[in-house]
């Protein structure tokens, strides 16, 4: 009997290894393919990502694969592609790969537009913290598309994607200016002047000129005393939400001049 159990360790210790080895494997390929990714070799990272769809434990290589194609990088864009590895990688329950099915739903690319479809995934991402996804599905809400209007959990999903989605959230997906520009409309139930001037900095900072207008506009209902209360508030959400500092942008500059505040994201866009 003490040999079985000897025996039994044994062979639990060998597939206990195999199991850490197969998944050091799988992580140290993903920082390969992602540092071939960087770098601008898209066949290599490919070939990587191609490698990992055979054997790999989660389903990360698939989501990447669709973001090529999504892309159009190193490959010809083709959405039906794109579409075909995300649900790939959904059905593996990558979160990755459920975001950007559900993106694909909602914007009826390489698939038909479903927006029920589009927020049961994001709702599915958002309930683990996929902050592109909540942020989405707060946009969702604030138009009741697929979902029930509700300018409150709106709110509550994009600020909770903001303080969480790093970049892509904030300047790719243009976050900062859509809760700004939200906030500053007086026809809207959630309507904070002072708040939207806050999101309007925080988006103006990085050379959003549609942010900076919208912000100039907004300034000159409000009083020099609420304008720098506004600017003092955005810089505290970023000492608390970032690891950087934020250039609030000067009221006084040339009326349509943005400031400057170096290279803005070469690929922004609106969600």
């Amino acid at each position: 009997m003490k040999k079985f159990f000897l025996r039994l360790l044994a062979v639990l210790g060998i597939v206990i290894g195999v199991i850490f080895l197969w998944i050091a494997t799988e992580v140290t390929v993903l920082m390969l393919a992602q540092s071939d990714y960087e770098d601008g070799d898209y066949d290599a990272a490919m070939g990587k990502w191609l490698f990992l769809t055979k054997f790999a434990y989660t389903s990360q290589a698939e989501t990447e694969i669709g973001k090529l194609y999504l892309k159009g990088e190193g490959v010809e864009q083709d959405d039906f592609e794109a579409v075909r590895w995300f649900q790939l990688a959904a059905d593996n329950y990558d979160l990755g790969g459920i975001y950007y099915l559900g993106r694909q739903y909602l914007y009826g690319e390489g698939i038909e537009q479903n927006f029920d479809e589009a927020a049961r995934l994001f709702s599915l991402a958002a309930s683990f913290d996929h902050p592109a996804a909540k942020f989405h599905l707060g946009m969702m809400h604030m138009f009741g598309d697929g979902v029930e209007q509700d300018s409150q959990k709106s709110e509550m999903l994009i600020v909770q994607a903001l303080e969480n989605g790093g970049y892509e959230v904030r300047y790719d997906l243009g976050g900062f200016y859509f809760l700004g520009n939200w906030k500053s409309r007086p026809d809207r139930d959630n309507y904070d002047p002072l708040e939207a001037m806050k999101w309007l900095f925080l988006a103006s900072a990085d050379g959003n000129q549609a942010a900076f207008e919208r912000l100039e506009e907004v300034a000159q209902t409000m009083t020099s005393e609420e304008a720098a209360q506004a600017a003092a508030a955005a810089a505290d959400w970023v000492q608390e939400n970032t690891a950087g500092t934020v250039q609030t942008p000067d009221l006084e500059a040339e009326e349509g001049e943005a400031p400057e505040q170096g290279e803005p994201p070469a690929d922004q866009q609106s969600p």
